[in-house]
């Protein structure tokens, strides 16, 4: 690790964390922190950046010739990756689930001017990136490749992800709740292997379904015992959003000045508030939220609805 500079980049580590105050926080007699994984870089924001770190820091130590990767036309994965590499000096492709390239796509500008190369998939296609012979065709089309899966989630992003806790046990003593949006689970799995076995790890689910159980499951410890997951009951699935979420980002940010994505952040924090209204945690508590990042997703929702927009400023 100490080999590989990433000075140039400018991370912002460890992220802060600050305590945000509301009535109803008052009311309940709860402390709640905010870690603000968001404020890393404006750019490779967030648990983006703990899972690229040491992906990238295996390129470069392995003489790799370009990065491969995958992502939906909207993706905070594909938005972060483009942005490193391209301050890194690494080429980057991109296999894109789409038919087409919407050329006004504010995501897909922005890894375009990182210099990214995309390559559309149809879904069917797409489906087939991880298995072996999609596999053997990349390393034929781009040789001395280095592949990192979508989400950048494999034991190099969940090594990364494992130092957000790290900080935290510096910056913050006597947690009893630790809450967290989850994707792909590897970021959930990361806090949960590294918090103590007298906290309690809060997993909210942006995608509809109990799925995720079973990825945390085989990525943490057998044995501990100290999470749950929240499905997604109020929304409808993934990147589904209603006018009740608009609203709580636009009341959350004027009583924290804290943005929220609409994807990942709001929901999980919508569903923690909800927990807090009805009384679900003990009085004199003190919790900590993991915000991670994914703001990117604003200007991608904006694009999507440009008639309900989401009037914040990040």
């Amino acid at each position: 690790m100490s080999s590989i500079d990433f000075k140039n980049l400018n991370i912002k580590v460890p992220s802060p964390i600050v305590e945000v105050k509301t009535s109803l926080l008052e009311e309940k007699d709860l402390q709640l922190f905010i870690k603000r994984e968001d404020q890393i870089h404006f750019e490779i924001s967030g648990n983006k950046w703990r899972k690229l770190k040491y992906n990238l820091i295996h390129f470069f130590q392995n003489n790799f010739k370009q990065v491969v990767t995958f992502g939906g036309v909207f993706s905070n994965h594909i938005y972060a990756t483009a942005a490193a590499c391209y301050e890194l000096g690494i080429p980057l492709i991109i296999y894109l689930r789409t038919d087409k390239i919407d050329p006004n796509n504010p995501t897909l500008q922005f890894v375009q001017g990182k210099n990214a190369q995309l390559i559309c998939l149809s879904r069917e296609s797409y489906r087939e990136k991880d298995q072996a012979e999609f596999i053997h065709k990349i390393h034929r089309e781009w040789p001395n490749s280095f592949i990192i899966p979508e989400g950048g989630s494999n034991h190099f992003g969940l090594k990364g992800t494992e130092e957000i806790m790290a900080e935290v046990k510096v910056q913050l003593s006597s947690l009893d709740i630790i809450a967290l949006p989850a994707g792909t689970a590897y970021t959930a799995a990361g806090i949960i292997s590294t918090s103590s076995t007298n906290q309690k790890v809060e997993v909210f689910s942006a995608l509809k379904g109990l799925f995720l159980q079973s990825v945390l499951h085989e990525l943490v410890e057998d044995g501990t015992k100290n999470w749950v997951l929240y499905s997604d009951e109020y929304f409808g699935g993934y990147a589904k959003v209603d006018q009740t979420l608009l609203n709580f980002i636009d009341w959350f940010f004027h009583e924290t000045s804290i943005p929220l994505d609409p994807i990942y952040n709001a929901k999980a924090m919508y569903y923690l508030f909800e927990n807090i209204k009805n009384g679900k945690y003990s009085r004199g508590s003190r919790m900590l939220y993991i915000h991670t990042g994914g703001l990117q997703g604003i200007t991608g929702y904006n694009y999507m609805k440009p008639d309900n927009r989401i009037l914040i400023d990040y």
